[in-house]
């Protein structure tokens, strides 16, 4: 199978960078699976999983905003604000943080405080969920 280089880099550091079969992502208006000699596309991406499948094993990880850039020149760049390898999450953690968002969603009158809780929860129920699945 035709292979492309795909690079993802997050705020802390470069998480991949390697020659991949595919790539799909939690795009703007619905997941987008990139293959070798994609059309050059630049979309936003959402907060979601993302897989990609690397000499016939699929990897996964979760990431929250970001951009996805994929060039005539057969690589594809992806930056997020945040990106953890479904190898990397704890289980234990990632329900703690989603005990600790609920709470702060319950004791907050303030909305804003409230939205970033939400967003918290979504992004540690997504984080449990890819984890128990890699176990």
């Amino acid at each position: 199978m035709t292979t492309f280089l795909l690079r993802i880099i997050s705020q802390e550091r470069e998480l991949v960078n390697k020659s991949v079969q595919s790539v799909s992502v939690p795009g703007e208006h619905g997941e987008l699976t990139i293959l070798a000699n994609h059309t050059a596309i630049l979309t936003r991406l959402q907060m979601g999983e993302l897989r990609y499948t690397a000499t016939g094993v699929e990897n996964s990880m979760v990431i929250s905003r970001g951009f996805l850039s994929a060039s005539h020149k057969n690589e594809v760049l992806i930056i997020a604000d945040t990106a953890i390898e479904a190898r990397e999450i704890s289980v234990k953690k990632a329900q703690e943080a989603i005990d600790a968002a609920k709470r702060r969603i319950l004791g907050s009158n303030k909305l804003e405080e409230q939205i970033q809780a939400e967003a918290s929860l979504r992004l540690a129920m997504l984080e449990l969920k890819i984890a128990k699945r890699s176990i």
